[in-house]
């Protein structure tokens, strides 16, 4: 927003109808309201749809915008923002009157406000009001393709909380309480449609867009449905790894205990990343492995969450796989085959370095940790095509003979 409002005097003198029909669109409430008193002195009446709705709203005159329909919107949306709470609702409602008369016509606008309007602002109680009331007019309009905006517009409030963790503005810990409170009402709002939301999901899932079917997919978790839950078992197979870490999201949701064996079983998946999400799944369950195999395959799984969380290997880790010495080299020699990179931080008594490395180097010093009882996975190693896991392996070897 500018630092000063237009000049709404100097216009009025200079009968500057072209500057006060901007200033109907300011973003200043009382600007826009000075702008409307100063047109009316002028005698000048709007000669389009936009510029009737801009008015209209300045005016406060709610009945003829629920008359105008869809081109009110734009000017509805600001108004939902006000200063004063009593617009704020009026506008509002009427939106959600336009809306709800005008579905095919509204529906676009909508989704398209909600992904877009003000997100670095929507921390402001009166923005936040503003997002809700549209979710909410969303779900009442009960149509399936709302679903991936609703979704994408969550997920960009939660990049915003998690950003602001990250310190790039502050205070985190309102953005946090939004966030959640943001998320559990688009999850709500989804969930309310029911079959209709379930059909229009399982459709989608046959996007060939990557990031299209990840929103599904993250959707798919809010609706508590056998036919969700068998499909996405069935994508727990998917080729893309990225797919199948949003599948074992989403499973996480559904407090079920068939979710459990799956979980295990993606702690053996081909790429970290995955294997951090099971990881974090099963972590908020009191599972226990239930023998020595998923045991070895849950360390490495915890080892890999905590360098993503912690950016560091914790020593109590390493401790707990040493424990189990000879029983954790034939998981471990399976996971040569792991995918990704990985980077974190080791600490000695004097200095602290970087390591960066495929995440099949950090099976190898799990391998070194146990020492020559892990000879034979670590000879494997050394045909490894990547010329780091190669020297990690004949370096290890070299130590532990």
């Amino acid at each position: 927003m500018p630092l000063f409002g237009p000049n709404i005097k100097k216009m009025e003198k200079n009968a500057d109808i072209e500057g006060l029909s901007q200033a109907l669109r300011h973003d200043n409430d009382k600007s826009r309201e000075e702008a409307v008193l100063a047109l009316d002195r002028l005698a000048w009446k709007p000669q389009n749809d936009d510029d009737k709705a801009w008015y209209l709203v300045a005016k406060r005159n709610w009945q003829e915008l629920t008359e105008l329909g869809a081109p009110a919107l734009p000017a509805l949306f600001l108004a939902m923002s006000h200063s004063m709470k009593s617009v704020r609702m009026n506008a509002g409602d009427t939106l959600e009157k336009i809306a709800l008369s005008n579905p095919d016509s509204t529906l676009p606008l909508l989704c398209e406000a909600l992904c877009n309007q003000l997100i670095a602002s929507a921390i402001t109680s009166k923005f936040t009001e503003a997002r809700n009331r549209t979710v909410k007019i969303l779900g009442k309009m009960g149509d399936a393709r709302a679903i991936l905006p609703l979704m994408q517009s969550e997920n960009k409030f939660r990049d915003l909380d998690y950003r602001s963790h990250r310190n790039e503005f502050k205070p985190s810990k309102t953005v946090t309480l939004k966030s959640d409170a943001y998320s559990k009402l688009v999850k709500q709002t989804i969930n309310e449609m029911g079959e209709t939301a379930i059909s229009h999901l399982v459709k989608l899932m046959d996007s060939e867009k990557r990031s299209d079917r990840i929103e599904v997919i993250n959707a798919m978790g809010q609706i508590k449905d056998d036919r969700i839950f068998d499909q996405l078992v069935i994508t727990l197979q998917d080729k893309n790894p990225e797919i199948r870490r949003a599948a074992i999201k989403a499973l996480g949701e559904f407090d079920d205990k068939r979710i459990t064996e799956y979980l295990v079983e993606s702690l053996r998946d081909s790429y970290y990343w995955v294997r951090i999400e099971a990881y974090a799944q099963l972590s908020k369950n009191p599972w226990r492995p239930s023998n020595d195999e998923e045991k070895a395959y849950f360390i490495l799984a915890k080892l890999l969450h905590s360098i993503r969380v912690n950016g560091m290997i914790k020593n109590a880790n390493w401790k707990e796989l040493r424990s189990m010495g000879r029983k954790a080299v034939n998981p471990l020699i399976r996971s040569l085959n792991l995918e990704g990179d990985i980077a974190y931080t080791t600490f000695t008594y004097k200095s602290k370095k970087l390591v960066q490395q495929p995440a099949r180097g950090l099976v190898i010093e799990m391998l070194s940790q146990i020492g020559k009882a892990a000879k034979p996975g670590l000879e494997e190693a050394i045909m490894d095509p990547d010329p780091i896991i190669q020297k990690g392996a004949a370096e290890t070897l070299k130590r532990i003979r």
